[in-house]
């Protein structure tokens, strides 16, 4: 038994445990209470009554006490219990059990006598060694105290009974004890067996088996747990799957400009140098195979610092309209390849605080993705406005393949492509997303299969980190 299972086991037998030992304390004490209190009242009552008694009905005085002796050793004598009658300077003048006769006591019970009170004491008797409890009160004469009654009695047999009933009590905690550990680890086992199946299921997965499918019929937190279980199995699964494609993907968008590069650089080795326009279109094709690499390098670069939450914005004041219009500008050379057309519509003169930089990014691949796309001699807008004093909306709209319902929402999941075969990483609207997020922005896309789509980021004025 290790693991979870003992742990559920110990705290059940620590809380029974204590538990138990509470009302055994509890227990113990109420009997050891309630058979001395027992003993001790019996001998008070009995005490209390020999001295009214004699207080009131014999006719006691100096000159008669001894002669009355015998008479108060008959008449008050009781059968559980030794009396004595001892004299107030403590010396035992007579029992009913003929010892210890001439003997001084000193116990507390007599001293509280010999002041008028009643005392009780319990000890140990000097002469047999045993434990008693012994009750004293006072007889008076002419109003002092002239002799006392004392009824003492051995409380060996009242302990025995007290340890017979303590030891069958502990036998009871004993029992109990041991049905609660069958009981919890049965419950334990109950308990720990789901968890372990989670536990081996894990293993299963960080091996690579993401098929593996637990129970969610339960009821209970295991249910729940289950449930979160398989639904991050396949949420794994599936970020395995887009990993696996972004990989082949990113073979392929790395492997097409090392192409180019190897090639034309291979040309120009092996060619003739005095061949100036050869010469100058291969190393055109290789500036620009390069910087597409850099681009892809600067994305990864990108992407790995927004997942390790490791991109810091760099705020200042700028305008938005002239960022727009330089992004428009920038992007119109790669539009006029498949002759799209990239119309700026009601952009307002916006002034806002934010990473400029970043921004730009943004719109870059916005409106690189709508040219993507786009069939040609296509058709995109860009509008931005003051949606109210806090907020900007800017929206890119295109009127190309558009996406289908059920991949609108992935696309800005990292990874994913609606066609793997289209140029790209998958990664860029991850980006995209991930920064507007930054920004404490918003970002949405409506979309419709060969209906265009529409690309609106609600951004706020002011962005402060």
């Amino acid at each position: 038994m290790n693991g979870i299972k003992k742990k559920i086991v110990l705290n059940f037998m620590f809380i029974i445990l204590i538990t138990i030992l509470l009302l055994q304390g509890v227990f113990f004490t109420v009997i050891y209470q309630y058979y001395y209190n027992g003993v001790s009242n019996a001998l008070m009552n009995h005490a209390q009554t020999t001295a009214v008694f004699a207080n009131r009905y014999m006719t006691l005085s100096v000159s008669n006490l001894k002669q009355n002796i015998p008479q108060l050793k008959e008449n008050f004598a009781f059968n559980p219990a030794e009396l004595q009658l001892i004299k107030i300077d403590g010396t035992v003048l007579t029992t009913t059990s003929g010892f210890n006769i001439n003997r001084k006591v000193n116990t507390e019970d007599v001293k509280q006598a010999l002041l008028g009170e009643e005392g009780v004491w319990k000890g140990t008797n000097e002469v047999t060694n045993e434990k008693i409890m012994s009750v004293s009160v006072p007889i008076l004469v002419d109003g002092k105290v002239a002799i006392i009654a004392r009824y003492m009695t051995s409380l060996e047999q009242i302990d025995q009974k007290i340890k017979n009933i303590i030891m069958l009590s502990l036998g009871v905690g004993l029992a109990v004890m041991l049905i609660v550990f069958v009981i919890s680890y049965k419950l334990a086992s109950n308990i720990s067996a789901p968890i372990k199946k989670v536990t081996e299921a894990s293993r299963k997965i960080a091996k690579g088996r993401y098929d593996i499918k637990l129970n969610e019929n339960d009821k209970d937190e295991i249910g729940v747990l289950s449930k979160s279980f398989n639904e991050m199995a396949v949420e794994i699964n599936k970020t395995e799957q887009l990993k696996n494609e972004f990989i082949s993907s990113m073979s392929h968008e790395l492997r097409t400009p090392l192409t180019g590069i190897k090639g034309w650089s291979d040309t120009i080795l092996t060619g003739s140098l005095d061949k100036r326009e050869e010469t100058e279109r291969g190393l055109k094709i290789i500036n620009k195979e390069t910087d597409r690499l850099m681009e892809l390098v600067e994305e990864l670069l990108d992407f790995s610092r927004l997942e390790a939450n490791n991109l810091n914005l760099s705020i200042s004041k700028f305008s938005l309209s002239e960022l727009l219009d330089e992004v428009i500008l920038q992007m119109k050379i790669k539009a006029q390849r498949k002759k799209i057309q990239i119309q700026s519509e009601d952009i307002e003169s916006i002034q806002i605080i934010a990473d400029k930089n970043r921004l730009k990014q943004v719109f870059i691949n916005i409106i690189d993705n709508a040219i993507k796309f786009s069939n040609n001699e296509g058709m995109i807008k860009v509008a931005a406005k003051n949606l109210n004093e806090n907020e900007i909306e800017i929206c890119v709209e295109d009127n190309g393949i558009g996406i289908e319902e059920n991949h609108q929402k992935q696309v800005i999941q990292k990874f994913y492509q609606v066609d793997a075969n289209k140029e790209g990483t998958g990664i860029g609207l991850a980006v995209v997303a991930q920064l507007v997020q930054l920004h404490k922005g918003q970002l949405s896309i409506v979309s419709g299969l060969n209906k265009g789509t529409t690309v609106t980021i609600v951004l706020p004025k002011e962005v402060y980190m």
